[in-house]
Order: C-alpha cells, then structure tokens, then sequence
C-alpha cells in the first residue's frame, strides 16, 4: 500500500483526542493510500482508551458490518 500503488478498499480510522491533540490532526492522511472512501472518527482520550471503549468497539463492528454487507 503506497500512494502509487493505494488498495481498493474502503478505510475506517479512529483517531483519540490524544492524538488530534499532539498532532492538530490526524497524523496520516489515509485518503491517499485507497481508492475507496475513507472514515474518520474521533475517539475520547489516549490509545488505551480507545482499546477498553465498548462505544469503539460497537462502532468496529457496524463498520465491519457495512463492509461484509457492500462487499458480499
């Protein structure tokens, strides 16, 4: 995966507000490297709170599901 060569998928990304913070943004623009549609959502607080958070993990899996539903 590089931007000469992106894959064709969508891209679901969480970033925290730790991150968005330290950074002003997202630190990767993931647009470049798909040619599908890319998501992004904000997390509250750092990556171990984004890994415990049941609202991440309910949103992963609507995420999972769309994906399995638009691409059988």
């Amino acid at each position: 995966m590089t931007r000469r060569h992106p894959v064709q998928a969508p891209i679901h990304i969480w970033w925290t507000t730790a991150t968005t913070a330290r950074w002003g943004k997202g630190p990767v623009d993931w647009a470049e490297h798909t040619t599908g549609p890319v998501s992004v959502e904000t997390v509250l607080g750092d990556h171990m709170d984004a890994v415990y958070s049941i609202h991440t993990h309910q949103r992963i899996g609507e995420a999972l599901a769309a994906i399995k539903t638009a691409w059988g």
